[in-house]
């Protein structure tokens, strides 16, 4: 009787999270934010992004040089690729973006699962994170809106002379360095956990980043 009820209730989670996987999906944006190559997740400097439809049946987007357009199947922490299509499609122009847009399209085709971790969609080969977008808040002509989630360090990072603050990915498990958020009233020697909001304008070279504090989730003296 013990073993029924264990399995009611794991067959019950299961359902509640599969249902939750595809809320979080529908009728989204989202906008490329990392991409493994070389081996290595590296930051995207350009402007790739996925939409999927309200009903999931379908995912369009651009992967940095062309719009594309994919008729899909959703499950829970899988997305199965019937086709996919580049209407007008485009040449890429400068090699970063070539190799973006390769691996994009390779993991679209290929990938086994996909992970839902706050506002971050990331797409992985087996246990490799291929593709790691962060959720659009808002979007516009000239800039993108998204919101992120970081640990500070408790110390100053020391670079040429300039202090910047150190934030961990609890996502992607890289570093950013940064000079100021917006908002944010740094004191060293505490641990912070925060979640920010990132402006994104433009791209390339000349792409400009500005963050700006929603609010703090923690702070712990170190």
């Amino acid at each position: 009787m013990l073993f029924f009820q264990l399995f009611i209730s794991f067959f019950l989670l299961s359902k509640q999270n599969a249902h939750d996987e595809l809320s979080a999906l529908s009728g989204t944006q989202w906008r490329l934010v990392q991409c493994n190559y070389d081996n290595k997740l590296r930051t995207v400097n350009h402007r790739a992004t996925l939409t999927f439809a309200d009903d999931l049946s379908e995912m369009i987007g651009n992967d940095g040089c062309s719009d594309i357009n994919c008729q899909i199947v959703v499950g829970y922490n899988k997305i199965t690729i019937k086709s996919i299509t580049s209407p007008g499609k485009k040449s890429c122009v400068g090699k970063e973006k070539l190799t973006v847009a390769k691996n994009f399209i390779s993991t679209l085709r290929n990938h086994t699962s996909y992970k839902i971790s706050g506002n971050y969609l990331t797409f992985y080969n087996g246990s490799i994170a291929r593709l790691v977008f962060a959720k659009i808040i808002s979007d516009g002509e000239e800039s993108t809106i998204i919101k992120r989630s970081y640990k500070v360090d408790p110390v100053y990072y020391n670079k040429g002379g300039r202090k910047y603050l150190k934030l961990h990915d609890f996502v992607s498990q890289t570093n950013i360095y940064i000079e100021k958020i917006a908002g944010f009233s740094f004191v060293p020697g505490y641990i912070y956990n925060i979640e920010m909001k990132t402006t994104i304008l433009g791209e390339g070279t000349s792409k400009k980043t500005n963050y700006e504090l929603i609010r703090v989730v923690s702070k712990v003296e170190k």
